[in-house]
């Protein structure tokens, strides 16, 4: 008996931006590479175009606009002609080391400045393709496009691309691993590679910046509370990235115990940063270099200065609480704001383009909220708003005590832009004028 043999070509899964029943996403679903190449470029013109102009502009090459950059300078500078990772005051670690050492080989240049941030363009411009692939697998081509350039676009993101700090590099961690815990998330059965590659991103972003420690976290934690049945084996998943995450961090500080005389996994700036944000006349905004060293601390070695403002924070929140509540709500209005804080950045060109972009897209992304967890998004869109509200909420938490900056919203905007995104497509297709093209991507 002859077989019989179906010649119907298979059925196309539609975009998820239709509304239509959801279809399950595929996480490994191939993405066109052209797509992402071209995301890639237009973010690397974009940021090559604004730091190219600042250079030409700047009264004088190589300079640094903001103290923090020339804190970063000057230890990857000790770094790389002493082999210390030694700030102003002599300390030792009052930085994560990772940034540092990738910025020490350009202090022996004399435009090194210059050779980093163009270096960076690129690394900033990997952010809008990885969540252009991240929004095409799950929901759709059109989502895919508009999330990428969203993202390429997003003026604050181009901005910090050209300045000497850790929000790009961070940014891209914790963009990776927010994609890749969207992928575990999804997946009907994630291999140990799988968790092994989020812990190891999880790891690098904490080695870029501790607030990484909260926001992973809570990722790893969400990921199998996401799962409706067989969690156990994505709890033991998580429980695996959290053990790379702890052993990754054993070498800095065994490196800590051998230098200060204790084991420090993180950093000893955590003290003065937080009573930064929470000593009397406090503002929202950061005035460290009035408080960081005084005739008290002076004598003080690292480990005492630390544990000195961790004590001198402590006493401020517990004897003015209403003040500190009252403060939190300054510093969220700061790290939220639509348009810059800083004074040398108010001019009318930069508030209009701060708002235009800003104001629609908080916009879009409370729009989107309420479609994927309101509408028939599937398990992609609530997997989506989950894996983004709850790292949103951890800075905003941690931001409440520290102090507040448009600087440290910048790692969860893509996540923010790839919803907005979302809306806008729905938006478009619910009102008639544009049906998205079919996808076999979800």
């Amino acid at each position: 008996m002859r077989p019989t043999i179906n010649n119907d070509p298979p059925p196309r899964r539609p975009d998820a931006s239709r509304p239509t029943a959801a279809v399950p996403p595929d996480p490994d679903c191939p993405v066109p590479a052209t797509p992402a190449r071209v995301v890639f470029l237009v973010a690397l013109l974009l940021r090559a175009a604004w730091g190219t102009y600042r250079f030409i502009t700047a009264e004088q090459a190589g300079t640094l606009e903001f103290p923090d950059e020339e804190q970063y300078w000057l230890i990857a500078s000790n770094l790389w002609s002493h082999g210390q990772c030694l700030d102003e005051f002599g300390f030792r670690a009052t930085r994560m080391p990772v940034f540092t050492a990738l910025l020490a080989p350009f202090t022996a240049f004399e435009y090194g400045t210059a050779y980093f941030k163009a270096t960076q363009w690129f690394v900033a411009s990997l952010i809008p393709a990885l969540v252009l692939v991240t929004a095409w697998r799950n929901f759709g081509a059109t989502c895919g496009w508009l999330a990428g350039f969203a993202v390429a676009f997003d003026p604050f993101q181009i901005f910090f691309s050209s300045l000497i700090l850790t929000e790009t590099w961070f940014t891209l961690l914790f963009t990776l691993t927010w994609t890749q815990a969207i992928r575990l998330t999804l997946h009907p059965r994630p291999t140990w590679n799988g968790w092994l590659w989020f812990g190891i991103a999880c790891c690098g972003a904490v080695y870029l910046r501790e607030t990484g420690l909260v926001l992973c976290a809570l990722l790893a934690l969400a990921i199998p509370l996401l799962r409706p049945v067989g969690s156990r084996r994505w709890f033991a998943g998580s429980l695996l990235a959290a053990v790379v995450v702890v052993g990754g961090l054993l070498p800095w500080a065994a490196r800590n115990r051998v230098v200060l005389g204790e084991w420090v996994f993180l950093t000893t700036r955590g003290g003065v940063s937080l009573y930064d944000g929470v000593r009397p006349g406090a503002d929202g905004s950061s005035r460290l270099e009035n408080v960081q060293r005084s005739e008290e601390t002076l004598p003080m070695g690292e480990l005492a200065w630390h544990r000195h403002f961790q004590r001198e924070s402590r006493k401020a929140i517990t004897q003015e609480p209403g003040r500190i509540a009252r403060l939190a709500v300054v510093k969220l209005k700061r790290m939220w704001n639509p348009i810059p804080n800083v004074s040398t950045y108010q001019n009318a060109a930069i508030r209009i383009i701060s708002g235009i972009w800003m104001i629609p897209l908080y916009l879009l992304f409370f729009i989107g909220t309420i479609m994927l967890t309101a509408g028939r998004a599937g398990t992609a869109g609530k997997a989506t708003i989950w894996l983004t509200w709850l790292p949103i909420i951890g800075l905003c938490f941690v931001h409440a005590l520290f102090v507040g900056s448009v600087r440290y919203r910048l790692p969860v905007m893509p996540m923010v832009e790839m919803v907005a995104a979302i809306a806008a497509v729905k938006l478009v297709w619910s009102t008639g004028t544009a049906k998205p093209e079919p996808t076999d991507n979800g």
